[in-house]
């Protein structure tokens, strides 16, 4: 058949024909391609498998970002805790001094009535 081509004028006959040892690497390629499209096409058990792995590591995730940000705000309310009760203490230990610098009215009056009466 190339000889008639080439009779018929055209040079190359390669352009309408192909080498035979061409035609088979062109179909053991092919089959490769084939076999590798379905080796890769995903079996459905492992999707399943992958779709729960993907959920529970979510649900994890999600438990963990809870679990971080309820130690947060625990830590959080401790600390306001621990500064208002330093304040109490403050407040309680000012009031304290101030007591024990002031007499009381009747110390005040029992003083009075001791200098009323060695006058």
């Amino acid at each position: 058949m190339r000889e008639i081509v080439e009779i018929g004028g055209f040079k190359d006959a390669g352009k309408f024909f192909n080498d035979p040892n061409m035609v088979g690497q062109m179909l053991q390629q092919q089959q490769a391609a084939a076999a590798q499209n379905q080796q890769q096409k995903p079996d459905p058990e492992m999707i399943k498998v992958q779709q729960d792995f993907e959920l529970r590591k979510m649900k994890i995730e999600a438990e963990l970002a809870f679990e971080r940000e309820k130690f947060a705000a625990e830590m959080e309310l401790r600390r306001e805790e621990l500064a208002l009760e330093s304040e109490l203490r403050t407040a309680k230990a000012l009031t304290d001094a101030q007591i024990r610098r002031k007499p009381s009215a009747s110390v005040t009056w029992q003083k009075k009535l001791q200098r009323a009466k060695t006058a």
